[in-house]
C-alpha cells in the first residue's frame, strides 16, 4: 500500500474558512459540492480545531423528542441561519499530517468521523472526508468479494407521506445521514439525505431572508425539493467497483437490488467498516 500518511488524503473540496461566514452560506456551500463539514483555517489551542458538521447543524437546528418528532420554531431556525459560522462550530482534536492510515480509520470507524481535521503548530493543513479517505484507498477493496456481503440488510425506511419534520427527526435520532422513501406500493422512490434538507431550508432563507411558515416541515417528504434519485447496483458487483460508484454518487450509498426488491444498502461507513478489517488482514 503506498499511501500510509494522513497527509496523502485530504480532500481538497473541504472548506476551510479564514473568516466567519453566516450559517445559511456555509450550508449553501456544502450543498454545492456535497461535503458535510468544515474547519478554520488555525487551531484553538494545541490540536484542538473548531469544525461545523451537518450533523451538529441538525441537532443545533432541530430539537429531537425521544420519539424522533422535531420540537421547533421557525424563528429558532431563522435565527440559526444567520449566526455566525463559529456560533456553530463545536470542537473537536485534530491529527499530525503524519498520521498512519491504520491510526486515521480507527477514529474514522471508533468515532464514526465525518471529517477529520489535520494540523501542524497552529495551522490547519487539510482536510480528511469519508469520501477522500475511501478514494485514496479504494484499490485495496476486493474484485472478486461481492458487494452483498458488507450489506446492511435490514433497510430503514421512510413513507413517502412522512413530514419533512418527521424525517429529520428520525435521522437525528437514529444517527443517519439519509434515508430511503417508499411510495404506498413499497417501492423506493427516492433518497433524502440530511444536508438536502438543511440545504433547502438555506436556499428559502436565501431567497427571503426570513423563514416565517412552519409549512416548510409539515410537508410530505416526497415535496421536498433536493429528492435524490437512489443509486441501484446488482448484489453480486464486487466491492471495489461499488466503492467508486458510491463515491461517484450524491447520496453516499447504494441500495443492493431494484426499486421493488431492495436486498441490503452500502454506505460510505460500511466501506470503513470494511477498509479497517481488510487492512488488519494486511498487518496481521
Amino acid at each position: 500500500m503506498s499511501i500510509k500518511k494522513a497527509l496523502d488524503m485530504i480532500d481538497i473540496l473541504v472548506p476551510v474558512l479564514i473568516k466567519d461566514l453566516e450559517t445559511w452560506d456555509l450550508i449553501l456551500r456544502l450543498g454545492r459540492i456535497r461535503r458535510s463539514c468544515a474547519t478554520y483555517n488555525k487551531t484553538v489551542s494545541g490540536r484542538v480545531v473548531k469544525m461545523i458538521t451537518i450533523k451538529d447543524l441538525a441537532k443545533e437546528i432541530f430539537i429531537a423528542s425521544e420519539e424522533g418528532s422535531v420540537l421547533t420554531e421557525m424563528g429558532r431556525i431563522d435565527g440559526i441561519l444567520r449566526q455566525p459560522t463559529s456560533y456553530i462550530a463545536k470542537e473537536y482534536p485534530s491529527l499530525d499530517p503524519e498520521t498512519d492510515v491504520n491510526t486515521l480509520i480507527e477514529i474514522f470507524h471508533n468515532l464514526s468521523m465525518e471529517c477529520i481535521v489535520l494540523s501542524r503548530e497552529d495551522l490547519v493543513i487539510g482536510v480528511v472526508s469519508e469520501n477522500s479517505l475511501i478514494e485514496s484507498l479504494e484499490n485495496i477493496f476486493p474484485i472478486d468479494t461481492p458487494v452483498i456481503e458488507i450489506a446492511t440488510r435490514e433497510i430503514d425506511y421512510v413513507d413517502q407521506d412522512a413530514s419533512i419534520a418527521e424525517v429529520i427527526g428520525l435521522m437525528i435520532q437514529r444517527g443517519f445521514r439519509r434515508m430511503p422513501i417508499k411510495d404506498s406500493e413499497g417501492k423506493i422512490i427516492g433518497i433524502t439525505t440530511m444536508l438536502d434538507i438543511i440545504n433547502e431550508l438555506a436556499e428559502i432563507f436565501s431567497r427571503n431572508r426570513e423563514l416565517t411558515s412552519i409549512d416548510i416541515l409539515t410537508r410530505p417528504i416526497s415535496q421536498a425539493r433536493n429528492i435524490r434519485r437512489p443509486l441501484f447496483i446488482d448484489p453480486e458487483t464486487s466491492i471495489r467497483e461499488a466503492s467508486k460508484k458510491i463515491l461517484e454518487d450524491n447520496t453516499g450509498c447504494a441500495i443492493l437490488g431494484t426499486e421493488k426488491d431492495p436486498k441490503g444498502l452500502v454506505t460510505e461507513r460500511d466501506l470503513i467498516k470494511t477498509l479497517r478489517r481488510l487492512i488488519y488482514q494486511t498487518t496481521d
